[in-house]
């Protein structure tokens, strides 16, 4: 280290003798706003890049309808993933206890339910941070993490088909137009829409909507967002 701060003085002492001035150091360029904007920008779906699963139901003229993809490197997940989210949201404790029928479909979807690896669950997420853990759903469709998948969360250690359901009715429930509800009653069962895979916060674990949500989704028009 001595050294250094040995060449360092010199060459200020160089420089005063001299009478030279230092010259400032050049700003940083300006950060782009639209560089900014692209770089946050959420990734248009692709289809081809995407396997599209067939469909699961024969769809009633009211039923909500749900496309689903998969990325390809989990193709061999790929038919049983389109079997849990339709399973999922044909259940009667789920929001079809709203009202609300939902069928897996090929043409003139309203919503879409992703596999996707992290990486591609970040890009189509953003400008919402997923940080390569957590899934999202906005804009039409639900981005499920296959990280999670895979593996499920800390609240359901343990119980890997009710996380799926869990993330399933979360990320449809943002769609239907929810944003996360806070778990009040310690050790009640959480609203599907609260983060419980952020902490329970003393609540329990619950994979289906409450009955507050279910009456709040009955008492309103069924909107997509």
């Amino acid at each position: 280290m001595l050294p250094i701060v040995a060449i360092g003085l010199s060459f200020w002492l160089d420089l005063v003798v001299a009478g030279a001035t230092p010259e400032p150091p050049e700003p940083p360029e300006p950060l782009d706003p639209l560089d900014m904007a692209r770089r946050h920008a959420p990734v248009e779906l692709e289809e081809t890049e995407f396997l599209q699963l067939s469909a699961r139901d024969e769809a009633q003229d009211s039923a909500v309808r749900v496309r689903v993809l998969v990325e390809p490197r989990y193709a061999e997940l790929a038919d049983a993933f389109a079997d849990t989210v339709a399973a999922t949201l044909a259940d009667a404790d789920g929001w079809p206890a709203a009202g609300l029928s939902f069928a897996v479909v090929e043409t003139d979807w309203d919503i879409t339910v992703v596999l996707a690896q992290p990486k591609t669950t970040d890009a189509l997420c953003a400008p919402l941070r997923t940080g390569g853990t957590f899934s999202c759903g906005r804009k039409g469709r639900a981005v499920i993490n296959a990280r999670r998948w895979l593996h499920g969360a800390a609240g359901y250690r343990g119980k890997l088909d009710e996380y799926r359901t869990y993330v399933i009715n979360h990320e449809v429930g943002h769609l239907l137009g929810f944003d996360h509800r806070p778990c009040k009653a310690k050790r009640r069962p959480a609203p599907v829409m609260s983060q419980q895979t952020k902490g329970l916060g003393g609540c329990v674990a619950s994979a289906r909507p409450s009955a507050a949500e279910i009456a709040a989704l009955a008492s309103r028009p069924a909107r997509f967002e």
